[in-house]
């Protein structure tokens, strides 16, 4: 549904896409991770990142250690939001440093 969207910044490319080590992997890829939404600067899908979203349900959350996962995997730094998005306890953002 969301990709039917085509939210500027995300379009369907930003939808589930899985980066290994800073790059665009193949889906499923040993050592890749997938994000659920990434948001760019544009929509090109090599314009820098300017967030990620993770989505949650039921008990799960997102930890520290796999948001800095994410940083690694994306070759994104702190000024860079990974949020949280869980249906129940809403948006919560991790490790973000604003420079503003």
């Amino acid at each position: 549904m969301l990709r039917s969207l085509n939210l500027p910044g995300i379009g369907a490319y930003g939808i589930e896409h899985s980066f290994s080590l800073g790059d665009t992997a193949r889906y499923g890829l040993n050592g890749s991770i997938r994000t659920d939404v990434v948001m760019r600067d544009g929509r090109k899908p090599d314009a820098p990142i300017l967030s990620v979203w993770d989505i949650k349900t039921g008990e799960a959350r997102l930890s520290a250690k796999r948001a800095a996962e994410i940083r690694k995997n994306l070759n994104i730094d702190s000024e860079v939001p990974v949020i949280e998005l869980h249906i129940k306890r809403g948006v919560s953002v991790k490790s973000y440093i604003c420079r503003y």
